[in-house]
């Protein structure tokens, strides 16, 4: 099963806890968090399924 970060799968809200400087600084910057979250924990699954051969 591969992950796509861009489907239209359904979405929920989670929380989590990022580094309040690094949050500030990405809003600043315009930069959608929640996409950003989504896309790199989608590649860090995907590395890591890679690494386990999945």
């Amino acid at each position: 099963m591969t992950v796509d970060c861009k489907s239209s799968r359904r979405k929920r809200p989670t929380k989590v806890t990022l580094n309040a400087e690094l949050l500030l600084e990405a809003k600043r910057l315009g930069i959608n968090v929640s996409a950003a979250c989504e896309r790199g924990l989608a590649e860090r699954v995907h590395r890591l399924r890679k690494a386990l051969g999945k």
